[in-house]
């Protein structure tokens, strides 16, 4: 016995996704899977935020991200990590801030 929400009246306002056809929605699905990925050459900056980065999390295993924070993908495990490492470094500094 929650809220509901009329439908929509008009296409205006009512969802795109509704309207198209089932074969219409099968293709957009397919289209989303073969994405090109484009390799980009690794400045120096760029290594050395890794490794910063995984220093500061090398505590927190690849399988635990995998299957306890179901991240499959490795690009969503370094992006989680670097999310980790900046809290750390905000910590950090904000310590030291605190100290002084």
């Amino acid at each position: 016995m929650g809220y509901q929400d009329a439908q929509a009246q008009s296409r205006v306002w009512g969802s795109e996704w509704e309207s198209k056809q089932p074969e219409e929605q099968s293709m957009l699905n397919k289209e989303a899977r073969y994405i090109d990925l484009v390799r980009i050459k690794r400045s120096k900056n760029r290594m050395w935020w890794v490794v910063i980065v995984w220093a500061l999390t090398f505590y927190i295993p690849n399988f635990f991200l995998s299957s306890m924070g179901r991240m499959k993908r490795p690009d969503v495990q370094m992006a989680w990590r670097e999310k980790v490492a900046l809290c750390l470094i905000i910590f950090l500094m904000c310590g030291i801030v605190l100290i002084r």
